[in-house]
């Protein structure tokens, strides 16, 4: 299959094309600067630059003629403000506009994000009416909508996935999991703002699957939640890191403040336990685990 997809030097990105390559796809990636990029990825074509830029991608696109698209690309993070999400809804709009205007494209897998569902308490299913609370959720929410009306227009399959708490290898360093990484080796306790909070964590590698059997897997459904079907509060994930890390001592020194519990919710992943036989494979241990020999072998941030 000749798969086109978005926002390949990504975090998530680079996993996915691990296994689209590894599994025999022709991938032609897009990605908003060369750096070192492409290296990793001898197999594969390239675009760069901003995909609004039009200089010369639509030509690119056009020739290499994808049978499927998977569109990863959000710009601008951390900003999740009026005006980046704003660029994003443009940026998904002309990428599908690309590929049903002038391409054979009959499959299309966008990424969406569990803050879709707007809410902070409780089990999440994909039939739950949704309640965008943020310019970002609201993006997410507008991308998927479009995709769908224009995917029913082009007579192309349509799959969406709201993907939970994603962690593992390459992720930015900002983040939970690699900030506690980098407090532990330096001996100190990383600061955690809400201790408390419970989320839904699932491994790269296994969001990385899901999303390549949704373009692999026919079905009639749209929207499948990607998550661990579990919750797990901040401050045991730091308890498993330190583990890892051979510093309990550093983790039980401290005195947390009040763990007030502001967030408890996670994904129902029945649906796509059912129609795409996709459960997660990796343990939080087994995770944080590979995790933390990534960053210990001197990986990079994405």
């Amino acid at each position: 299959m000749r798969v086109f997809i978005t926002g390949a030097d990504g975090f998530i990105g680079r996993h996915v094309m691990d296994l689209l390559l590894s599994s025999g796809h022709e991938v032609l990636a897009s990605a908003l600067c060369e750096r070192e990029t492409s290296s990793g990825f001898k197999k594969a074509s390239w675009i760069f630059g901003d995909i609004l830029d039009c200089s010369g991608n639509p030509g690119k696109i056009r020739r290499f003629n994808p049978d499927a698209m998977i569109h990863l690309a959000w710009q601008g993070i951390p900003d999740y403000g009026y005006e980046m999400s704003k660029k994003n809804i443009d940026l998904a709009a002309t990428a599908i506009k690309y590929v049903s205007d002038v391409t054979s494209c009959r499959k299309i897998v966008g990424i969406g994000s569990c803050w879709e569902y707007g809410r902070r308490k409780g089990e999440c299913r994909e039939t739950d009416a949704h309640y965008p609370d943020s310019y970002f959720s609201w993006a997410k929410n507008s991308i998927n909508g479009y995709f769908k009306v224009r995917c029913k227009e082009s007579n192309i399959d349509f799959k969406w996935m709201r993907i939970f708490y994603v962690y593992g290898p390459g992720q930015k360093e900002k983040s939970l999991i690699p900030s506690m990484i980098k407090s532990f080796s330096e001996g100190r306790m990383p600061e955690i703002r809400h201790p408390g909070n419970r989320n839904d964590y699932v491994y790269v590698k296994d969001a990385a699957k899901a999303i390549v059997l949704a373009l692999d897997k026919n079905s009639e459904d749209i929207i499948y939640n990607v998550g661990s079907g579990k919750s797990v509060p901040a401050y045991e994930i730091a308890r498993i890191t330190a583990e890892k890390m051979g510093c309990q001592s550093i983790f039980k020194q401290w005195t947390p403040p009040e763990c007030i519990e502001n967030e408890d919710f996670w994904a129902n992943t029945q649906l796509i336990q059912d129609k795409l036989g996709w459960s997660p494979k990796y343990s939080l241990d087994k995770g944080i685990s590979e995790t933390i020999a990534y960053y210990k072998a001197g990986g990079n941030h994405r």
